[in-house]
């Protein structure tokens, strides 16, 4: 039954791949030519990434794969009216006239969905956590509001830092568009693989199930989810958990103090 899920769902990305660049080539048939060879290997690394992705994930629901194959629609459709877009105007200095031409460089977007399972995942069996424990905690008696204040403010240096890194072949968005993304995936990665970021782990921090069992990938995603539309500032300051954190059912733990400096 598994091995009929896999393939079944292979198959749908491949033909989600296929048809998307069929129709990008048909809308924008004045300006750009793909080729079949093209169009067959760009749909075959995506069923690679998808199919990667569901082994890796595999506690993934059927509604959970559903969930997947709507984004990845909707992350095609994006990416199709950025290109579109971008065929007609510079958006970014770091557009080239190579990307009326060349869809190349658009062409990853949707794969961040499978990008980030793999990472997620991928560390998760290599026991990322064990390394990320030998950072030591900085010893000081900081109300957790404080250290939560701070961890945050540590990450977002650490998510500018990463951004600008990325910057010069991140080509189709804006920066505050690719700091938001960049933000997403750190938190993303981190918390779902080691139950922590760099910042929280200076200070002792992790994220907990509210009935103390362990972390799912989901409830991380559900919080770095509801974190993007909701004001949790508020909560941070008066040291309370925030809304993204009860509507995950996660709450922000203070640790025992160990390889403290």
């Amino acid at each position: 039954m598994k091995i009929a899920r896999y393939i079944i769902t292979t198959l749908i990305i491949f033909g989600l791949s296929y048809v998307f660049l069929f129709l990008l080539e048909y809308i924008l048939s004045s300006r750009i030519n793909i080729p079949n060879q093209i169009k067959f290997s760009y749909s075959v690394i995506y069923s690679l990434f998808g199919l990667t992705s569901i082994l890796l994930f595999r506690t993934i629901s059927n509604i959970g794969l559903l969930y997947l194959l709507i984004i990845l629609i909707a992350l095609f459709i994006i990416e199709g009216l950025l290109f579109m877009f971008t065929a007609n105007y510079n958006i970014s200095p770091n557009v080239t006239n190579d990307i009326y031409y060349d869809f190349k460089s658009l062409y990853y977007f949707p794969l961040l969905p499978f990008i980030l399972i793999i990472i997620s995942f991928g560390l998760k069996k290599l026991r990322f956590k064990m390394i990320l424990n030998k950072i030591p905690v900085i010893n000081t008696t900081l109300q957790p509001n404080v250290s939560r204040f701070l961890a945050y403010i540590i990450d977002w240096l650490l998510i500018l830092v990463i951004g600008w890194i990325f910057s010069s072949f991140m080509l189709i968005l804006w920066f505050p568009v690719e700091i938001f993304l960049i933000a997403f995936a750190y938190r993303l990665i981190f918390e779902s693989s080691t139950d922590t970021t760099i910042g929280k782990r200076l200070f002792g921090l992790s994220i907990q199930q509210n009935n103390d069992s362990d972390i799912s990938f989901k409830s991380i995603l559900i919080r770095n989810l509801a974190r993007i539309i909701l004001i949790y500032w508020i909560p941070i300051i008066n040291g309370k958990s925030g809304l993204h954190d009860k509507i995950a059912n996660t709450q922000i733990n203070k640790n025992a103090l160990q390889h403290t400096i």
